[in-house]
C-alpha cells in the first residue's frame, strides 16, 4: 500500500498538511501521541495502559498507523489479529 499516496488524498480531501506515520519501533514519542489522541478521544476508563499499548506492540501482524500535522497527532489506527 502506498501511504505517501494516502496522506496526499486526505490532505487534498480535507484541505490539511498531514503525514502518515508507520511506526518501526515502540518509542516514547508513540506512545505520548497515541495517549495524546486516546485522552480527547476516550473517557480515561476506557485508554489503553502502557503496558496494554506495548502488549499490542508485539503482537503478530499488528498495525500501528498514526495521522500526524504540525500540531501533533491527528489519529491513531491499531490493527491486530484476534486470538
Amino acid at each position: 500500500m502506498n501511504w505517501n499516496k494516502i496522506s496526499i488524498e486526505i490532505n487534498k480531501k480535507f484541505n490539511l498538511n498531514t503525514r502518515i506515520v508507520i511506526p518501526d519501533k515502540l518509542t516514547p514519542k508513540i506512545l505520548t501521541w497515541f495517549h495524546e489522541v486516546e485522552k480527547i478521544a476516550f473517557r480515561e476508563e476506557l485508554r489503553y495502559s502502557d503496558t496494554e499499548i506495548r502488549d499490542l506492540w508485539n503482537k503478530e501482524n499488528k498495525q500501528f498507523i498514526i495521522l500526524v500535522d504540525e500540531t501533533g497527532p491527528l489519529a491513531v489506527h491499531i490493527g491486530y489479529d484476534l486470538e
